[in-house]
């Protein structure tokens, strides 16, 4: 995956007047480039030699150069290299930082990748590493320092990974405490490490709580560090809500890890911004609190006279071990480069090299399911399974609607794909790029069991029409409290080797649970 700079002029400028149509001749004219490109590639002619090039230039060049492409083959020859002409401290601060600074810059600006900046933030791992032992006893840099925490109940951190990875580039100390982190944990470690800014992570809602508590205790010690907030399940008006209230500091929600450095950086250096920020959450306040009431109950109208209700052909839970290969059909690479904040050409490149990764390590991928099928009534908002109760959320629709008043069934399923293994022997080797690689692609392969189970719902086990399956902590169902139910009624611990946390979230990462539908008419919502 080539560096936007570092592409050929010409080619860039051809590419790029197609891309934007700035001229009726941009097709023709990088046609006719290729040509030329094509023609001057006369077989048997020596390889170019232009990529091995930086190899001639000073130590220092080198360094960064290698930083910038991520090019790790010779790190260790040049750092020790550089040590007999530059201080150790000189390396850190005057070298090695600005390669990776230039990768931040390069990184806003959309000119390189998520991929490529976590490649290169390896690289920059490794060169320090090797100049480390020979640094000066007790010596500490300047760089600001930012706290990272996944909160307490929560295991989600591929999200809060990215982050300090962006953060390492753009210049910051990054202090990662990991996942499930409590308040006093973070408070203390904010305090004792003296950071700039406290940045919070969380996937599921009932990190939303917690956040909350968090910004409750870094307001009672007497704390003003910026403090940020992320994760699937934030949002700006949660933000502003319930944060921004909670803590006289400057809170700030992005949804991106590629925005939260300038945001970040403007709280650290612009007071009028921090004023600014205050005032847009207030005004979110005060919009919320006249906005109408959103209305209880308006229930979807279904004739049940005529609405076919699905028999399933038996009754009860079955376990499944699928194998990987049997999911590739179902993967959705495009949600994959989507994860990885690549689109175009990058994006093909990437899924090309995902798959073949997959390939090579298909039989480290495990996939477990376990699903079940059983008679259902409906009272009211509330669904009664096996003797739980489950009470369904109402937003005008309800998931209860789509339940006949008699002789229905609800199909629960609760799905896996296990790579924790390989994950983890990347990350033992601070290899953050396939480490990463290997968790995205078990997100997309567990997304594909799920959409397996559900064509095996509609085909073989049950045999309805259409129908929906709606995970627990999305929209429709987002009390993840009802996690311990649907774990209980199928035995899904003991099945599938999924654990919950305290507050639902599922360990491995790269699993989901949930319902079936077999309604016609079901709709998510």
């Amino acid at each position: 995956m080539e560096i936007y700079d570092n592409i050929d002029p010409e080619l860039r400028e051809k590419v790029e007047a197609v891309v934007l149509n700035t001229h009726a001749g941009a097709t023709e004219a990088l046609i006719e480039l290729a040509n030329r490109i094509k023609a001057a590639a006369v077989p048997g002619a020596p390889a170019d030699t232009k990529t091995d090039a930086w190899r001639e230039e000073a130590v220092g060049k080198r360094l960064q150069y290698a930083i910038l492409n991520g090019t790790a083959e010779y790190v260790e020859q040049d750092v020790n290299e550089a040590l007999q002409h530059y201080a150790p401290l000189q390396i850190v601060e005057e070298v090695l930082m600005q390669g990776i600074t230039k990768v931040g810059e390069l990184f806003g600006e959309g000119k390189m990748f998520l991929p490529q900046v976590v490649k290169s933030a390896q690289v920059m791992q490794k060169a320090v590493s090797f100049v480390t032992p020979h640094l000066p006893a007790g010596h500490s840099d300047n760089r600001r320092k930012a706290l990272l925490a996944t909160v307490k109940g929560d295991v989600h951190d591929i999200g809060k990974n990215i982050v300090g990875v962006v953060m390492a580039c753009n210049g910051y100390e990054v202090i990662d405490l990991g996942v499930m982190v409590p308040k006093e944990k973070i408070v203390e470690e904010a305090l004792r490490q003296q950071v700039q800014a406290v940045c919070l992570s969380g996937l599921i809602t009932p990190s939303l709580t917690e956040m909350v508590e968090v910004a409750r205790a870094l307001q009672q010690v007497g704390m003003d560090v910026p403090l940020m907030v992320g994760g699937a399940t934030t949002s700006e008006k949660h933000t502003a809500l319930f944060i921004d209230t909670a803590y006289d500091g400057p809170v700030a929600h992005t949804r991106d890890a590629s925005a939260i450095v300038p945001v970040l950086g403007k709280l650290l250096t612009d007071g009028n911004y921090r004023m600014c920020l205050k005032a847009h959450y207030a005004k979110i306040r005060s919009e919320a609190a006249s906005a109408p009431t959103m209305r209880q109950h308006s229930p979807v109208k279904i004739d049940w006279n005529t609405q076919k209700v699905y028999v399933p052909a038996s009754t009860g839970r079955r376990e499944l071990t699928p194998e990987i290969a049997q999911l590739l059909p179902l993967v959705n690479w495009k949600a994959f480069a989507f994860d990885w904040r690549v689109k175009d050409a990058a994006a093909e490149e990437l899924v090309r090299e995902g798959q073949a990764f997959l390939q090579e390590h298909l039989h480290e991928f495990v996939a477990k399911a376990v699903v079940g099928i059983y008679p259902v009534a409906a009272q009211g908002d509330t669904l009664l399974v096996e003797g739980h109760p489950l009470p369904m959320f109402r937003n005008g629709v309800c998931l209860t609607d789509f339940i006949a008043p008699q002789g229905d069934h609800l199909g629960l399923f609760a799905a896996t794909v296990i790579a924790v293994a390989l994950a983890e022997s990347y990350k033992a080797e601070n290899d953050l790029y396939h480490s990463l690689m290997t968790e995205f692609l078990a997100n997309r392969l567990v997304e594909a069991l799920s959409e397996w189970l559900h064509r095996q719902m509609r085909t073989e086990w049950w045999g309805f029409e259409t129908g929906i399956r709606p995970a627990v902590g999305y929209s429709c169902l987002p009390d993840h409290r009802m996690k311990r139910d649907v774990f209980e009624i199928l035995d899904a611990a003991s099945h599938t080797g999924i654990q919950l946390t305290e507050t639902g979230a599922m360990l491995p990462l790269s699993s989901v649970c949930g319902f079936y539908f077999a309604c016609d008419k079901a709709v998510y919502y």
